[in-house]
């Protein structure tokens, strides 16, 4: 072998040393970021807001960045967010998605309810207030302000 030859076998293992340095060091810091598999997100749900007769649902907090929204929370955040645009069909439909999850869930009963109120289907309206009666008190009678403001136009 060569002299030249020689150097350029020893610079050809100096970069798969590096190469193979490089890619350790970047799985670690790979797996140093990513959330542990096993870990279930803590998501805590502050007690509802409400306006007058117009309920608003609080955003759930997220305690760690790495963390997802529950299947659940996604569709009331969604939801809340076509009824902020006025999109009331797909409002509804969002909530009755969080419904089919979580079928006694108070703020997707209100939701729904709410939704109703807003289309003037009263007596849909009327049946999600009484699902919300046994569910959420407050809630309840913040539906049944709605519906009453709405049978009296005021």
């Amino acid at each position: 072998m060569t002299h030249n030859s020689s150097k350029l076998v020893r610079l050809l293992l100096g970069f798969i040393v590096l190469s193979g340095c490089f890619l350790v060091c970047a799985s670690q810091v790979q797996a140093q970021n990513t959330p542990d598999a096993t870990a279930k997100p803590k998501v805590t749900t502050p007690k509802p807001v409400t306006k007058g007769h117009k309920y608003v649902r609080p955003k759930p907090e997220v305690t760690n960045s790495s963390e997802e929204l529950s299947l659940l929370d996604q569709f009331l955040v969604l939801a809340d967010g076509f009824y902020e645009k006025g999109k009331l069909n797909a409002a509804e439909v969002a909530y009755k998605e969080a419904l089919r999850i979580s079928p006694r869930n108070p703020d997707a009963v209100y939701g729904l309810g709410y939704i109703y109120v807003t289309k003037g289907q009263e007596h849909d309206a009327q049946g999600q207030l009484n699902k919300l009666r046994s569910l959420d008190a407050e809630l309840a009678g913040e539906l049944a302000g709605a519906i009453n403001k709405a049978k009296t136009g005021n």
